[in-house]
C-alpha cells in the first residue's frame, strides 16, 4: 500500500584510513514533498476535470498525532503520528521541514500494533528525549484518500489528495493536494 512503507535508516559502510574494522554511519532516510491547501471549489474542479483521471486507490485513513503536555516535541522540530488504514497501524517520526509548503525532511516509519505509541529504539525520540519521554493524543484526523502514481519520461511522481477534518484540536476541514517524488 502507498505511505505504508517501513523507513529505516540505511547504513554506509566506510573503512578507516587505517584499515581499521568497518564503522557503520547511519544515512537518514528523506522525503520531498510539496503541499497545497487547496479551496474547496478548487478541490472539487481539480477531481472533476479529467486532469488526474480515476485515482489508482481510495483509502480510509485517521491519523492521530501524539505531544508532550509542555509541546517538547513540535519545539525541537518532531512530529509523531499514528496513520491507521483498515487494520494497518504505521507510526511515523518526521523532522521539520524548512518551509510551510515545501518539505525536505527525514522520516521513521514503523509498523505497530494497535494505535498507542511504541517509543523505542526504532524512533529517534528515545535518544532525544530519553526513556522517560510521555506523549498523548492532542489530535486526530480523519480523511479520504486518493491516490495517483503519475509516470513521465522515467520518473514517477505520487499525487494524493486529503479531503477530511481535523479532531479535537481546533477543527475545521482539510482539503489539500501532495506532490511525492
Amino acid at each position: 500500500m502507498l505511505h505504508q512503507v517501513v523507513t529505516r535508516p540505511n547504513y554506509d559502510k566506510t573503512s578507516s584510513v587505517d584499515e581499521h574494522p568497518i564503522r557503520m554511519e547511519p544515512a537518514l532516510p528523506s522525503e520531498i514533498e510539496i503541499k497545497l491547501d487547496l479551496s474547496n471549489e478548487a478541490l472539487e474542479s481539480l477531481l472533476d476535470s479529467d486532469l488526474l483521471g480515476d485515482p489508482d486507490e481510495a483509502l480510509q485513513q485517521s491519523s492521530t498525532y501524539f505531544e508532550t503536555g509542555d509541546r517538547r516535541l513540535s519545539q525541537k522540530g518532531f512530529s509523531l503520528r499514528i496513520r491507521s488504514t483498515g487494520a494497518s497501524h504505521i507510526q511515523t517520526v518526521k523532522t521539520s521541514g524548512p518551509a510551510k509548503s515545501l518539505f525536505v525532511r527525514s522520516e521513521w516509519e514503523t509498523p505497530i500494533e494497535g494505535n498507542e505509541p511504541v517509543l523505542d529504539h526504532t524512533s529517534p525520540l528515545i535518544s532525544e528525549f530519553g526513556l522517560e519521554l510521555e506523549v498523548e493524543a492532542a489530535f486526530t484526523v480523519f480523511i479520504e484518500r486518493r491516490v495517483w502514481n503519475i509516470e513521465l519520461n522515467g520518473s514517477r511522481l505520487e499525487v494524493v489528495v486529503d479531503r477530511g477534518d481535523v479532531v479535537k484540536a481546533a477543527s475545521g476541514p482539510i482539503r489539500e493536494i501532495h506532490f511525492l517524488d
